[in-house]
């Protein structure tokens, strides 16, 4: 951290304007306007040179590294809440820790409530003031920050099961593409069609899944990494809820929940003719003809086969 010293302007002219006191000795706004005018014209000429604008003539690399710098330079000050200051310093106004002073003018961070704290120090013209930084550590790939929640939602075993992780994926790619707009006939003709094909080699399959997922991202305008970023972090959040769903999965199945098993075709067909007559009869009504006996009478049935029709999952939820 180094210390700044005030500049002559910052101790005087600014001084001077925000005296309350001072400004309201002038009757009018001119008069004011012209003392401190006065003020700046009397100030030695190294101040008024101060004032000169200064400029850095810097490379594209230069602007690079000094972007990067400003960033580490307002992290090292404060934090996201801090309210800082980006000013230029002129030469011999900032110390270093063993009093050396800056020989020439250059950008300097602070806090804006804190000024004691010192400043950051930047040179424009040599941003790192000839710093080597160590290459940044990669980010951990996707891939490693998935088995973390895995051993915490499943444990171990459930999380390398082969065939679990068949069937978790198969499921979330038919979702995918259902929400995309495919069919579950158009589904069944690709199983058909993949299974009456040779078995292909694990690794160039995932090759094929990644670049078919991204064409499809960019055909439906989606970010597949800020999907896979914000799916990861929501599910953190239903480590409990995923693990009661677990235990409740039937065994030794794909499926992912219990399924009720549709009703006999005959059941279907004896409710249908049921549904048909009903009809009938409703229709000599609206007509005029006497069939409200039958109607009643074909409701009751309806009623008695209804409630031996098992419903289907989404119905019971």
């Amino acid at each position: 951290m180094a210390t700044a010293e005030p500049s002559i302007i910052g101790a005087d002219i600014r001084a001077l304007i925000a005296n309350d006191g001072y400004a309201i000795t002038f009757q009018t706004m001119g008069q004011y306007r012209t003392a401190l005018l006065q003020a700046l014209d009397s100030l030695p000429s190294a101040a008024l040179a101060a004032a000169e604008p200064v400029a850095w003539c810097i490379s594209m690399e230069t602007a690079r590294a000094l972007a990067a710098e400003l960033v580490r330079g307002a992290e090292s000050m404060g934090d996201d809440e801090s309210e800082l200051i980006l000013e230029v310093r002129r030469p011999g106004t900032v110390s270093d820790d063993d009093g050396t002073t800056n020989e020439r003018s250059i950008l300097a961070v602070s806090l804006a409530e804190y000024p004691e704290e010192g400043v950051y120090p930047i040179d424009p013209a040599d941003p790192t003031g000839g710093r080597v930084d160590a290459a940044p550590a990669p980010a951990e790939p996707f891939q490693a920050r998935v088995q973390p929640w895995m051993l915490e939602c499943f444990g171990a075993e459930i999380a390398a099961d082969q065939q679990e992780r068949n069937h978790r994926f198969l499921e979330e790619a038919l979702e995918l593409v259902q929400s995309c707009g495919a069919t579950a006939s158009e589904a069944h003709q690709l199983v058909d069609y993949v299974y009456g094909r040779p078995v292909g080699e694990k690794h160039q399959e995932v090759g094929g899944v990644m670049v078919t997922l991204a064409a499809l991202c960019l055909a439906q305008g989606l970010d597949m990494h800020a999907a896979g970023e914000t799916e990861l972090a929501r599910i953190w959040t239903k480590v409990e809820q995923i693990r009661a769903k677990q235990a409740a999965k039937p065994k030794h199945s794909p499926l992912p929940q219990h399924v009720p098993a549709a009703p006999p075709a005959g059941q279907v067909d004896g409710v249908r003719k049921l549904l048909t007559a009903a009809s009938h009869a409703l229709r000599s009504y609206q007509y005029g003809n006497a069939a409200p006996d039958l109607a009643e009478s074909i409701a009751d049935r309806i009623d008695v086969a209804m409630s031996a029709t098992p419903t289907t999952a989404k119905e019971a939820a």
